[in-house]
């Protein structure tokens, strides 16, 4: 009886857990992209043309020469309700390097692509960067934080500082990705080429951006793999059963080489997924376009990869040419981020905090009322840190600490008492 217990126990479980995997809604692209269209009848006779042009390039290029690295500045919107969804910068980072190993085929799961799909996956010469120039042509460090009022966002109110949000940077020259708390189930969503000039872009879901175990991030979505789904669409391709939502086995992704599929895929699965007669091998669910799990999803079909670059060399060709992440010439502006101090009054010690937003020749000095210098230290080129200075032998009194960069110079008083 115990064992029929512990049976049924495990089985509803696994119920509630495959149940509450499906309830979130992996994509809303195709919804967002039916109401933009709605909205703009002429939406979809662009986008139609925009396939017209790829499908040329890419028969006029078959054999088109990858080995020129593309780079693709990207500007992200923290756009935060709560200091918890203001996320690090680390945090950001990270997602900015699953993006470089997914699209490069650099990622380590790629040894679980099954072995009827290897020769189907493809990597794509490209790198994503943080932008180290923003449109006025100052330095900056690629991302943009917004604190807002607003406690969620649907649809496009995040990229409109008006609404609450962060507006966008000339999508000519940056991919745009908004990191939010977005309203109801919706993981993120991504804008096809051919939609408006001031909401192109990537939306992701803040509990979805970014790989690491130190981050809040939902336990079946926290590879990054949201954000990549993401830039997907916004280069231009579909989800393996097509733009709708699945069934008939009648629509495609407009890719020659990825299976027929019914539907999306959700979980984890083992083994092949049979559907509109694609076995053996069955459906490619392992594509970043798909609806599994991250844990699950660790390629590009090599004609995905043909469609991206093709998207890059036509409608999206302008990016070619930013200079978003050129670091020449950028003009000098504040990179002192922090410089704080503690405690103060200090006895025996001082211990001092310092972020820099760009690598600099760090160097401070304490010095007392008459102007001499009790204590200099020279740290060298770095981002910053925690530093330590032992007050015990110093009289007590008041201290200048002064804290020099190549550019800038910031003075704090201090008191020292004993």
């Amino acid at each position: 009886m115990k064992k029929i217990i512990l049976t049924l126990f495990a089985l509803l479980t696994i119920t509630f857990v495959i149940k509450a995997q499906q309830q979130v809604n992996r994509c809303g692209t195709t919804e967002y992209t039916d109401r933009m269209k709605a909205n703009d009848p002429s939406m979809q006779q662009r986008m139609n043309e925009i396939e017209h042009n790829l499908e040329v390039w890419m028969a006029n290029h078959p054999t088109y020469n990858m080995k020129y690295i593309i780079t693709i500045p990207v500007v992200v919107h923290v756009v935060y309700n709560t200091a918890a969804q203001n996320i690090s910068d680390d945090q950001i980072r990270s997602q900015i390097d699953v993006l470089n190993e997914d699209y490069n085929r650099r990622n380590a799961d790629t040894i679980h692509t099954p072995d009827c799909f290897k020769p189907l996956a493809g990597s794509m010469p490209i790198n994503f960067c943080l932008a180290s120039r923003d449109p006025q042509g100052n330095w900056t460090n690629g991302i943009v934080r917004v604190q807002t009022n607003v406690p969620c966002f649907s649809d496009d109110a995040v990229k409109y500082d008006t609404a609450g949000g962060s507006n966008i940077w000339d999508p000519n020259t940056y991919c745009n990705i908004w990191v939010c708390n977005e309203c109801g189930d919706v993981l993120g969503y991504g804008t096809y080429p051919g939609g408006g000039p001031t909401s192109d872009g990537v939306v992701s879901h803040v509990l979805a951006f970014g790989r690491g175990a130190n981050y809040n991030l939902l336990n079946h979505y926290n590879l990054g793999r949201t954000t990549t789904h993401e830039v997907g669409h916004w280069l231009n391709l579909y989800h393996p059963w097509g733009q709708g939502g699945g069934g008939g086995c009648t629509d495609s992704d407009d890719c020659f080489n990825t299976p027929y599929q019914d539907g999306p895929t959700y979980g984890c699965p083992s083994g092949p997924q049979i559907s509109c007669n694609n076995g053996p091998c069955g459906n490619m669910y392992e594509v970043y376009m798909d609806y599994t799990d991250d844990a699950c999803m660790n390629m590009f079909a090599t004609c995905e990869i043909n469609r991206m670059v093709a998207t890059l060399n036509g409608t999206r060709q302008l990016l070619l040419n930013s200079n978003g992440c050129l670091l020449n010439d950028i003009p000098d502006i504040a990179n002192i981020r922090n410089f704080s101090i503690m405690p103060n009054p200090a006895n025996e010690k001082l211990t001092i905090e310092i972020t820099l937003d760009k690598l600099g020749d760090i160097n401070y000095s304490l010095v007392n009322i008459l102007g001499d210098v009790v204590f200099q230290n020279s740290i060298g080129m770095e981002m910053g840190g925690k530093y330590e200075i032992s007050t015990r032998s110093l009289p007590a009194g008041i201290y200048s600490l002064r804290l020099n960069t190549a550019k800038e110079s910031i003075t704090r008083k201090v008191v020292i008492i004993h």
